[in-house]
């Protein structure tokens, strides 16, 4: 088993970057989900009820942060934001957040078609996570949960020959992609997961909403699929939605590539 790609999505619910090399930290990939678009009223915004969001283009160089579409480009530099902070909340936990400035959320605001700010997750703010599936060091970024997602392609495949077309492993945002499993949905059943030097738990299933809907080359809804058929045998009693990939949480930090042999437990 190896790593057969790595992404990194550095603002929630944008379009994601695939790297060939990435730095695992505590909170996920460096980079990962470190700014978050937010809605009038202080709600998260995500491509649950903003599928267009998926079609904004994210780079990152140096610390700078470029938002672009249909040749529009405006650029965040994370080390000149302001002092300004917010508590933003995520689902059942919050985090200190910097504010990125008016040129970047009104730039967002006239791309979406709504009012939203954009906000930065410093370094030191330290998002908790489930006490129930963690340690108490552990913590996250802005991710929905938990600081790495992990999918495989025997799933993935295994999914694709139940559609009546098929879709492609963007559907599920993953950070790491493994291949060479001889067994779909064998990550069920994993508790450790080793790549060099750094080993990381395998702590819960990824429960999966109506974002796998989303096209994520043209920002539009695709139907029900693959909701719908995961929703035939991918669901345990213990999870009201389906399940596809595995959360993990790092033990160590370092640096992983694509094409690192993956060990599991």
């Amino acid at each position: 088993m190896k790593i057969a790609q790595l992404n990194i999505y550095p603002v929630k619910s944008l379009k994601g970057i695939s790297v060939e090399k990435a730095l695992v930290e505590m909170r996920g990939l460096a980079f990962d989900r470190r700014w978050i678009v937010v809605a009038e009223g202080g709600s998260f915004l995500s491509q649950r009820t903003c599928p267009q969001m998926a079609t904004v283009a994210t780079s990152l160089e140096n610390g700078i942060l470029t938002l672009a579409k249909n040749g529009s480009v405006i650029q965040v530099n994370s080390f000149a934001l302001e002092t300004q902070r917010e508590n933003i909340m995520v689902w059942r936990t919050a985090s200190d957040a910097i504010f990125a400035g008016e040129d970047a959320s009104l730039w967002l605001s006239d791309i979406l078609g709504q009012k939203v700010r954009l906000f930065y997750q410093p370094d030191d703010a330290l998002r908790s996570i489930n006490s129930e599936y963690s340690q108490p060091q552990d913590h996250v970024s802005f991710a929905d949960e938990y600081p790495i997602l992990v999918c495989t392609d025997a799933s993935l495949n295994d999914l694709n020959s139940r559609l009546a077309t098929s879709i492609g492993m963007d559907r599920f945002r993953p950070n790491i992609v493994i291949s060479g499993v001889e067994e779909a949905f064998a990550e069920d059943d994993w508790t450790e997961i080793r790549i060099g030097d750094i080993t990381f738990r395998s702590v819960k299933p990824c429960v999966r909403c109506v974002m796998t809907t989303i096209d994520q080359e043209k920002g539009v809804s695709s139907g029900k699929e693959p909701l719908k058929t995961l929703a035939t045998y991918r669901i345990k009693p213990e999870f009201s939605s389906p399940l596809f990939g595995q959360n993990i949480i790092p033990n160590q930090e370092g640096w992983i590539k694509v094409g690192d042999a993956v060990e599991v437990r």
